[in-house]
This record gives structure tokens, sequence and C-alpha cells, in this order.
């Protein structure tokens, strides 16, 4: 405890490996990646440095894929419940919005239809999939020293992926209407 690398204030002594709680607590923020390089370098003082590369390795990125994959579980789920919640009360509305939507002159209930049959179709998912990988690649080559010919097909590259975010944004607003879609 009086060597230099100990510090009670480090996370307010919490992060070490002293039982099973202080070691949980350690190891989960090491996944969660907030702090991790300097728990890992205090672990490579006390340890040896190949075994603790290799040990904070295989947790970054094995712990980081499951703690996202439970959190993308999570996030799924609630989705499925807000849509099935959703599904339902447009399942009892729906006899006394056809017949105020008939008395409408424009045709929204048809354009609706049209709408969820897009929002629906397996290639459209996959578009808008494959948009959110591309907008991730686009936004994180952003870096210091970028030519201007680099930049502007960064820039051509956001325009685009934001159009198309705005576009199936108004699409949902179409299916789902603007309550339910802003809620």
């Amino acid at each position: 405890m009086q060597d230099s690398v100990f510090n009670e204030a480090f996370n307010w002594g919490f992060t070490n490996f002293d039982n099973f709680m202080y070691a949980f607590v350690t190891t989960f923020q090491v996944v969660t990646l907030e702090g991790w390089s300097d728990i890992m370098g205090r672990v490579i003082d006390a340890w040896s440095t190949g075994p603790a590369i290799i040990a904070f390795t295989l947790l970054i990125v094995l712990g980081g894929i499951i703690a996202l994959n439970i959190l993308l579980a999570v996030i799924s789920g609630s989705l499925d419940k807000i849509e099935l919640e959703m599904a339902e009360e447009e399942e009892e509305a729906a006899p006394e919005s056809n017949i105020a939507m008939k008395e409408d002159p424009f045709d929204y209930v048809g354009l609706r239809d049209k709408a969820r049959v897009v929002l629906g179709h397996n290639l459209y998912t996959r578009f808008i999939l494959s948009t959110i990988v591309f907008n991730t690649i686009v936004l994180s080559c952003d870096h210091y020293g970028i030519s201007p010919e680099f930049q502007m097909a960064l820039d051509t590259g956001n325009f685009i992926t934001t159009t198309a975010f705005f576009i199936d944004m108004i699409i949902c607003n179409i299916v789902y209407g603007y309550k339910a879609y802003w809620r």
C-alpha cells in the first residue's frame, strides 16, 4: 500500500483486485472502456507486460462484444414491445380512423399503406443498415491533416447519409404517425 503506484483517490479506492467485489467492479469498468488504460498500466506494473496486454485485449474485445450484445438485446426487446403496443393501438383505432380518413380529400391511408410496404420490405431494411455502416465509416475517417479532396468526399458521404436518414424519418412518421414516432 505504500508503493507509488497505489493511490487511494484512484476511483475512491474501488479500482483494485483485492477481493471479488472490487475485482468485479474493476473488470466491469474495463469492459465499459472507462479508464481501462490506467488500470492496464497498473496491472502491467504489478504483473508482467505480455500477459497483461493479452488479458486486457481479450477482456476488452470479448467483454465489449458481450456487453454490446446485451445492450442491443435490451434495446431490441424494448423496440419490439413498443411496436407491439403500437400495433395494438392501431388495431383498436382502425375503424374510427378509416371513417375519418375517407372524408379527407387526400388519400392519406393509401400513402400510409404504401409507406408501410416500403418500410417493411427486406431490401429497405438492408439499405438502412448499410447506410448506418457507411455513415459510421465516413464519420470515423475524419482525422487531423486531412486533404481537402478527402474532406470533400467525407462531407458528401455525410450529406448523402443524412439525407437518407431524413427520408427514413419521414417514412416512419407517415407509417407510425407523428405522435407515436416522436414519443
